[in-house]
């Protein structure tokens, strides 16, 4: 198993899997979180046919940490937030991973 330090990028695209994954990976003290918050959108859903062409999409699964935390609505929140801008894009500069690169340092 890696033993090194691990660093993970997230932001308020970061929905659905990639949540659940950086909230397991941060709450086991496995890797820091740098970016901004996420939006907390991680229930499953299923589609299920009804009445002729009409079909409806129902949650079926949630994700709840053993502590209790429910990660729908909430979202996994960095242990440093660093803001992205398309500013900041456009002269090449991407402060979320520049920050990252340091902390691996």
């Amino acid at each position: 198993a890696y033993k090194g330090k691990l660093v993970l990028l997230i932001d308020e695209l970061s929905i659905s899997a990639a949540e659940i994954f950086s909230d397991l990976m941060q709450y086991s003290g496995s890797a820091e979180i740098v970016g901004v918050q996420t939006p907390g959108n991680v229930l499953s859903g299923e589609l299920f046919s009804v009445v002729g062409d009409y079909r409806v999409l129902l949650p079926i699964s949630d994700w709840i940490r053993e502590d209790g935390y429910r990660l729908e609505g909430k979202g996994v929140v960095p242990n440093y937030t660093v803001k992205l801008t398309s500013d900041d894009l456009g002269i090449g500069v991407d402060t979320q991973l520049s920050f990252a690169m340091n902390l691996l340092r």
